[in-house]
C-alpha cells in the first residue's frame, strides 16, 4: 500500500468512526428508562458529542443554570428559538412565524437574567436531522455556523443519542431548566408542555442563578 492510499484509507476510516460515534454516546439503560427528564429528579446523564467531535459529559456542566433545548433541525419552532429571524431559514426550513428567539424572551420574561452571563449553559442539543436520522458531526457543523453559536462562550451544540432520538419527538421544541445541583426544576417541553415557558420557567430562572446552595462534589 503506498503511503497516498495510506493516507486516504485512514482519513476514511477516521471519517467513518466520527459518524459512527454520533450514535454511540455513552447512554446507560438507566438513562434510556428515565427518559424524558422529569421535574424534582436529576436531570439523565450521559457522555455526548458536541459539534466539534469532542465528547461532552452532561454532569460536567454542574455548578451552572442549564437551559436545554431538545432539538429536530427540521423543526420550524427550533429554528425559531434559535434565532431564525435573524439568522433566516436553515437548510430551506423556514422558522416558525411569530415566534422570536430565546433571546428577545430572555429580556422579556427573565426578570434582568443575561443569557450570555457564563453562569448559565444553553445547550441545544440535536436529536434529529433533516432526514429523521441522528445527527452527525457535520450536520451539527452546519447548524453551529448558521447561528454562530461559536461566537458565544456559554452557548453549546450537542448530539442527541439515537437511542433517545424516538422518546424525544413529544419534547420537541421547547426547554428543560436544570439548576445548580442537576436538578430538572421545570419543564417546558412539547406542543403541551407542563409548565409554560414565558409565565414559568423564565421567571424562575434568576432565583436558581443566584442560589448560593453548595454544589455537592
Amino acid at each position: 500500500m503506498t503511503a497516498h492510499r495510506l493516507r486516504a484509507w485512514l482519513a476514511t476510516g477516521l471519517l467513518a468512526l466520527g459518524i459512527g460515534a454520533c450514535r454511540d454516546a455513552d447512554v446507560s439503560r438507566q438513562t434510556v428508562a428515565a427518559w424524558p427528564p422529569k421535574v424534582g429528579q436529576p436531570f439523565p446523564d450521559m457522555t455526548v458529542l458536541d459539534h466539534e467531535g469532542h465528547r461532552v459529559l452532561l454532569s460536567s456542566f454542574r455548578g451552572k443554570v442549564l437551559l436545554v433545548e431538545p432539538i429536530g433541525m427540521s423543526c420550524a419552532g427550533c429554528i425559531g428559538f434559535c434565532g431564525g429571524e435573524e439568522y433566516g431559514a436553515f437548510e430551506g426550513v423556514e422558522p416558525q412565524q411569530g415566534l422570536a428567539s430565546i433571546d428577545e424572551y430572555f429580556e422579556r420574561f427573565a426578570d434582568g437574567a443575561d443569557i450570555d452571563d457564563p453562569h448559565i449553559a444553553i445547550i441545544q442539543m440535536l436529536f434529529f436531522n433533516l432526514a429523521e436520522q441522528t445527527p452527525t458531526i457535520a450536520d451539527a457543523g452546519k447548524w453551529a455556523r448558521h447561528f454562530q453559536v461559536d461566537r458565544r462562550p456559554n452557548h453549546h451544540v450537542l448530539i442527541g443519542p439515537e437511542s433517545l432520538r424516538d422518546k424525544t419527538y413529544p419534547n420537541i421544541p421547547g426547554y428543560w431548566l436544570v439548576d445548580k445541583e442537576f436538578v430538572l426544576r421545570s419543564d417546558a417541553t412539547g406542543h403541551h408542555p407542563p409548565s409554560n415557558l414565558y409565565s414559568d420557567l423564565l421567571p424562575m430562572l434568576p432565583e436558581l442563578l443566584h442560589d448560593e446552595a453548595s454544589v455537592p462534589p
